[in-house]
């Protein structure tokens, strides 16, 4: 499909206008996609998994098909001006699939799409989403930075360390924002930056804030890392 069907459409004119917006402004904006099994289980549910080892050659033709319109939209927001895209896994989860099936589902489709941009775009984030992940395997992504519930999850930001040296975009327990007094999160953030070096670390949610997250408390994160 076209990359600017139905909601890609919906985000790309968003992509547009920021464009016109923000033309002349050295302020990078990312898109955010998803890996190609990710969107292949927000559309058929749980089931995924089984077709997956019932008839894996149909699940592969349906990747395919993802994974090329997943590409065409990468391609209309690279001309949209985009800095680069935050790349969002939700099945490279241990619980749903194993190391080897990730690989033949995963990877293969995954790494289409990132050498897509990886090499015309700057700032390209991969997130792993969820508990009990494959973070390795995806940490070695060619990207820039990464971004995972280091806060709540395995592994650690000091843990991770151990594992890439790449740029980390975290810090914030994203679920517990809302609820934080201001003081709160700017000590929760000098843990953060304690834990993973004052080098090579974006301080950001683990994953998406919630809505009902008071401005106060993103004013108290930008003063705390200003201050550091």
């Amino acid at each position: 499909m076209p990359g600017y069907f139905g909601s890609h459409g919906k985000q790309l004119m968003l992509t547009r206008q920021l464009q016109k917006q923000l033309k002349g402004e050295e302020i990078p904006y990312v898109q955010t996609i998803f890996s190609p099994l990710t969107t292949a289980k927000k559309l058929a549910g749980p089931r995924v998994f089984e077709d997956m080892r019932s008839h894996p050659e149909y699940l592969h033709q349906a990747l395919a098909a993802i994974t090329e319109t997943t590409i065409n939209f990468v391609k209309l927001n690279i001309e949209a001006g985009v800095a680069g895209f935050f790349f969002a896994t939700q099945c490279a989860n241990k619980e749903w699939v194993t190391e080897a099936e990730y690989d033949e589902f995963g990877v293969k489709y995954d790494l289409q799409v990132i050498n897509a941009y990886k090499d015309i775009t700057y700032f390209n984030i991969a997130h792993i989403h969820g508990d009990n992940t494959m973070f390795e395997k995806v940490a070695s992504y060619p990207c820039n930075c990464i971004n995972w519930h280091d806060r709540w999850v395995s592994p650690s930001m000091s843990e991770a360390r151990k594992i890439s040296d790449k740029c980390f975009l975290g810090g914030i327990n994203e679920k517990w924002l809302s609820k934080a007094k201001p003081e709160e999160v700017r000590s929760h953030i000098k843990e953060a930056v304690l834990a993973a070096g004052r080098t090579g670390l974006m301080v950001t949610p683990g994953c998406v804030a919630e809505l009902t997250t008071p401005q106060v408390n993103f004013y108290a994160a930008r003063t705390a890392v200003e201050g550091l």
